[in-house]
């Protein structure tokens, strides 16, 4: 909230002596001005004149044009949901989109939010227009009896030539308000309804179309409380008394709001949706109301050539949709803030926009992230997309007509750019189609098969079109129980060739790292007289798993001037490559790479066109056939071949365990003396693949580019270059903060008493162990700020170990404890708190936010002087009283929890970094 010289300022003073308490109001602005509650609101928040969105609890645009949900723009967090056996249809309103309404069926359910149960002063508004004059439900909360069963109503009464009514209930009394005048069908109105909290004469009010109507007395002095559900459009409780017409715009607030308030709200919604935003380079969305949107849907509907719409942390509700194309000179931007500002989706159907920083979530019920065919230049960069199905988590949308280029036409999207993406749980990784995209630094890991169909893969990478690089992402994490074992085949690059008409071509796979899948690249070509030109080098292949089948570094069917070149195979559980095909064009080349520990074959080929030269054998399986240049038998002398990325879990890197030693044969074993596999011995961090004279090709690089290898953790997992995501580069010197490094290094606090301490089975554990004790291990060291959540696995990797390295260089002092950390399905006690392992938004439910109140009030930062909120009468529903609380807690830590983000205010989000600080408050005060 703003004040200026012209807003009333307010100042409650409590005064405590002798048990008894005085409060006094000091104000600018003469008392008889001011807006008066009852004593169960005095606590009520003042707000600024004008402020139309102080006190919203509910706003429902209803503006989405599809779907089954209604977002709720107040931030209050009461989504609704379309329901009947004949759902309510979008259609144009008099704001943006409506929804339509039969008369018989169908309604918005609106749930039962703690943020609705209004029970003082309170103001309902919605947009209306009636298609029929019957007796019908605008917006209900309880069951609409003619007993006093209902909190709260605004409703249509056809009698008296037809009037809008508004009604409360104190369960005994029902006291209620009527338009007065005829209500034409077919005409929008807009009506609002107040009643100031009081039984005063004229306590009710109703305004039509910024007017007042009439008022009335009121006989009840409270709203009762039913804690039931709420609903748009009907009596959902009990199936009747189904509007017929369309509805916009609908709000409640828990206020009264002034006849001036209601007159701007009329005035304003009438005029333009859209605030002026000519010569403006960016635009501010923020769910308080203090930038130029509230929503980021409105900042899309008004953005153009550029401008960004920056985006404050928060929980939007929203799937995205863009409305504008970018050029060249003056991209789009939508550029989220601090990492958490989450919403369910994004399509973006124009060119030259760029989608940054977002945390894009759905439940796996759809697509995360959508380039669609118009998209031109599209970038896809440092999101965190998680935990998205059906589809993959960012994908292109092309044409199905065969247009991919290859026949002369343009492909589309083209020239699209996703890039340092940490993607996680989701059916697929990205999907590239097109033309000329450019895929680097990505983290995809832990896919999860979402799709019931039984041939629904989970790859993390699949392609489609030409022109396409893909560089240094790394693709790990996968579950063989989550994937392969429900019916979803995993590979690292797929793509399937559909004929003459279209396949792909000019594609470039270099510099990226699979593990945890059955194939580093499956190519399914149709038509093997076609030029693909294929190069696939400097790839690391490791730790790859086969379910049912038998898995390959490659799988190449009916494709030609294919390049295989300077990669490293390592324990491979079937072949290290095939080629399997009739007749191929030009030159298709397998040199220079390691195959070590490949169990079947180290590669087959049937075909003439295919050339096998100074490749290294080891301890594996044969080639078939062998050129005489093969290395075979010797140790390739990796230098920790069981920690493929290293202590610092960024592959590419000096520390990468599969970097041959200055001894090894592979240094100068390959074609013209150079090295062989993916890594020069000892190599720097960024290999390149050396120029390879007369081999029918010249390929470069692995590693090479903007990659730097830096990885910022903390929320979202956005990367800053290189192989990104999630935390994975973890130190002591990043994470060894203050506020934990107190009590985790007292020598006096006992090991069996202390929740810092290591779980003893950790000690034990090698890379490749599965099962609980992995499990343990990573929920302590999210615990203690050393791993972010989604790496819960139970699969003990090089991440993994990382990140318990450095708690332990951190922390020498520190000893085993048998007891795993505490979670949060256990509700505490007011005297001792779990500790916290996931986020929490508004809206969200679960004993954890019990205990996050239970904090809260204990730390003086109270959810609620009394009732539902206060000390002994926490809920587990996050609602605006939880919100409140914990901003004034994150401006009290300001330096520890929003700093590192360049945040200055509180953002009402609970995730990784108040986790920790709260974390550590407990574990200090254990």
């Amino acid at each position: 909230m703003r004040f200026n010289h012209e807003s009333p300022l307010f100042l409650l003073a409590l005064i405590a002596f002798s048990g008894m308490a005085a409060s006094f109001v000091i104000s600018s602005t003469p008392l008889s001005q001011l807006q008066q509650a009852p004593n169960s609101q005095l606590a009520q928040v003042s707000c600024a004149t004008g402020d139309l969105t102080c006190g919203l609890v509910g706003w429902w645009k209803l503006d989405e044009g599809s779907g089954t949900t209604a977002s709720d723009s107040s931030g209050s967090g009461n989504t609704g949901t379309l329901t009947g056996s004949t759902l309510p249809t979008w259609a144009a309103g008099e704001i943006g989109g409506a929804l339509q309404f039969n008369g018989s069926s169908g309604d918005v359910d609106l749930g039962t939010g703690s943020s609705l149960n209004v029970t003082g002063p309170i103001t309902v508004s919605a947009w209306v227009k009636l298609s029929a004059s019957q007796y019908s439900d605008i917006i209900v909360r309880g069951s609409d009896t003619s007993a006093a069963g209902s909190d709260y109503k605004l409703v249509y009464d056809p009698g008296s030539g037809g009037r809008f009514g508004f009604y409360i209930s104190d369960g005994t009394n029902k006291p209620g308000v009527y338009t007065a005048g005829p209500i034409a069908v077919g005409t929008w109105y807009h009506v609002v309804a107040v009643w100031d909290g009081t039984t005063n004469a004229g306590s009710l009010s109703i305004y039509l179309n910024g007017t007042l109507s009439n008022t009335a007395a009121s006989n009840a002095a409270a709203i009762q409380s039913m804690n039931t559900h709420a609903a748009i459009g009907a009596d959902g409780l009990n199936s009747r008394y189904y509007f017929n017409g369309t509805i916009d715009d609908v709000r409640v607030y828990d206020r009264a709001l002034s006849a001036a308030d209601v007159s701007s709200l009329y005035s304003g919604s009438t005029a333009s949706s859209t605030p002026d935003i000519s010569g403006l380079t960016t635009l501010i969305v923020n769910q308080n109301g203090s930038g130029n949107f509230t929503t980021i849907q409105a900042c899309a509907d008004a953005v153009q050539p550029g401008q960004t719409c920056l985006v404050y942390p928060g929980a939007y509700d929203e799937h995205v949709v863009t409305k504008a194309a970018g050029t060249a000179s003056a991209p789009i931007v939508f550029q989220a803030t601090g990492g958490t500002a989450a919403i369910t989706g994004f399509d973006v159907d124009h060119a030259y926009v760029t989608v940054k920083g977002f945390d894009v979530s759905n439940g796996g019920t759809a697509a995360g992230i959508t380039v669609n065919e118009a998209a031109d230049h599209a970038v896809i960069s440092g999101n965190y997309v998680h935990d998205t199905g059906l589809d993959a988590a960012i994908q292109g949308s092309c044409p199905s007509d065969g247009s991919d280029g290859t026949n002369g036409s343009v492909a589309h999207p083209a020239g699209v750019v996703v890039s340092d993406n940490h993607i996680y749980h989701s059916q697929y990784g990205i999907i590239a189609c097109g033309a000329d995209w450019t895929v680097s630094g990505n983290d995809v890991e832990r896919l999860y098969k979402y799709s019931s169909e039984p041939y629904s893969d989970a790859d993390y990478i699949r392609f489609f079109g030409v022109g396409h690089t893909f560089t240094d992402n790394y693709l790990h994490g996968s579950l063989w129980s989550e994937t392969e074992a429900l019916g979803a085949h995993v590979d690292c690059f797929q793509t399937f060739d559909s004929g003459s008409a279209s396949y792909v071509k000019d594609i470039t796979i270099k510099g990226n790292l699979c593990e945890d899948a059955a194939d580093l690249v499956i190519i399914q070509g149709q038509n093997e007289l076609q030029d693909d030109q294929i190069a696939i080098t400097g790839n690391v292949t490791a730790n790859l798993f086969t379910g049912a089948g038998d898995g390959a570094g490659w799988d190449i069917n009916n494709a030609s001037n294919v390049t295989v070149e300077n990669n490293t195979f390592y324990d491979l559980a079937g072949t290290g490559g095939l080629f399997k095909s009739g007749t191929m064009l030009g030159t298709n080349l397998i040199r220079d790479n390691i195959f070590d520990k490949v169990t079947k074959y180290a590669y087959l080929y049937w075909d003439p066109t295919v050339t096998d030269d100074h490749n290294l054998i080891f301890d594996s399986g044969p080639a078939e056939p062998e050129d005489p240049s093969t290395i075979i038998g010797k140790d390739p002398l990796f230098v920790a071949p069981t920690d493929v990325v290293g202590l610092d879990g960024v592959p590419f890197t000096a520390d990468d365990g599969l970097i041959p030693a200055t001894t090894s044969p592979a240094c100068s074993g390959g074609y013209g003396g150079t090295y062989v596999g993916a890594y020069p011995c000892g190599s720097p961090s960024t290999p390149s693949t050396p120029s390879n004279s007369g081999s029918g090709s010249s390929v470069s690089t692995p590693g090479s580019g903007s990659s730097s290898g830096a990885v910022s953790g903390g929320t979202g997992g956005t990367s800053s270059g290189g192989f990104g995501g999630g935390g994975a580069a973890i130190t002591a010197s990043a994470n060894s903060g203050a506020s934990n490094s107190a009590a985790m290094n007292s020598n006096t606090t006992p090991c069996v008493a202390s929740p810092s301490a290591i779980p003893a089975s950790a000690l034990s554990l090698s890379i490749g162990t599965r099962g609980s004790s992995v499990t343990n291990l990573q929920t302590f060291l999210v615990i203690m700020g050393y791993l972010q959540r989604q790496y819960i696995t139970g699969y003990f990797g090089p991440l993994t170990k990382a990140a318990l390295t450095s708690y332990q260089l951190a922390h020498p002092s520190t000893c085993s404890n048998t007891q795993a950390p505490s979670n949060n399905n256990q509700t505490s006690s007011n005297n001792q708190i779990s500790i916290f392992t996931r986020s929490l938004k508004l809206g969200m439910i679960g004993n954890d936010v019990k205990n996050l109140q239970i904090f809260l009030n204990q730390h003086n930062f109270t959810v609620s002087q009394s009732g539902a909120g206060s000390s002994g009468h926490e809920t587990t529903y996050f609602g605006p009283a939880t919100f409140r609380a914990l901003i004034r807690f994150q401006n009290a830590y300001a330096n520890q929890i929003l700093a590192p983000y360049g945040l200055s205010q509180g953002t009402g989000f609970f995730g990784p970094s108040t986790m920790k600080e709260i974390n550590s408050l407990l574990i200090a005060n254990h």
